[in-house]
């Protein structure tokens, strides 16, 4: 009998999930998906290993992690994937970012307001330093409630995710309040918007088992400003060379 990998979910998947599947049945391994909340009716000892990473709208449900942690105290010691310590360390941008900082980790130039957006979103321009940034919520996945906000003489150009994504003009008041509802019970992360991204894309690294396993580059669709395939962008496996460069 093959081992079988436990897939947990929140209703929903990645759209790879299946090429998942293939690739795990290559390797001699089933997979099965369980929702979350059927969690106290699985016989977990059936499993060789729980996945959580199909759980997408995590940042929807206040006691995703309260529940896993639960879980996985129940099924012990069934093998987590990723473990615990990932899954925490990794879900709050008020948390994850500051600590790598500190590790000496170079970052996208972040900004945490202090009491929110209270000062006003001309104070948030002035303190940064920044005529373009984006602002989103600490706690979220797919650039949910996401934005990006260009100062201009007379006001700010909002941007959603898109594609398209066409600025929309705003007075300063009306950005004021449009970003006071978005996160008026969420904590909130700012960032510098990076031009380099609507030309060259971005880079993620994938190392498993503390080695370097592949990078992928993720361009944005014609329109859009967010490398993100759920936006129309593409991914296309890339090659590091020894020097430290990347090529396509």
């Amino acid at each position: 009998m093959r081992p079988t990998i436990a897939f947990l979910h929140l209703g929903q998947t990645h759209d790879e999930f299946p090429d998942v599947v293939l690739a795990l049945a290559r390797l001699g391994l089933e997979s099965e998906l369980i929702s979350l909340d059927d969690g106290d009716r699985v016989d977990w000892c059936r499993y060789a290993a729980v996945n959580i990473r199909e759980c997408r709208g995590y940042h929807l449900d206040e006691q995703f992690l309260t529940r896993l942690e639960q879980l996985h105290r129940r099924i012990a010691p069934v093998d987590f994937v990723n473990p615990m310590a990932v899954a925490r360390g990794a879900l709050d941008k008020s948390a994850y970012l500051p600590a790598l900082e500190a590790a000496g980790v170079h970052l996208v130039p972040t900004y945490w307001p202090s009491g929110g957006l209270g000062g006003g979103i001309a104070a948030l321009f002035d303190d940064t330093g920044w005529n373009d940034i984006v602002v989103k919520p600490a706690v979220s996945s797919k650039s949910w409630q996401t934005f990006r906000l260009t100062r201009t003489a007379d006001g700010v150009d909002i941007r959603s995710p898109g594609p398209p994504a066409p600025a929309y003009r705003s007075t300063l008041a009306q950005c004021q309040t449009l970003l006071n509802e978005t996160f008026a019970e969420r904590s909130l992360c700012v960032q510098r918007f990076l031009p380099e991204i609507e030309s060259r894309g971005e880079t993620s690294f994938v190392f498993l088992g503390g080695a370097l396993s592949h990078a992928v580059r993720k361009t944005v669709a014609p329109g859009g400003w967010l490398a993100h395939e759920f936006y129309g962008g593409s991914n296309a496996p890339c090659v590091v060379q020894g020097t430290g460069e990347i090529d396509a």
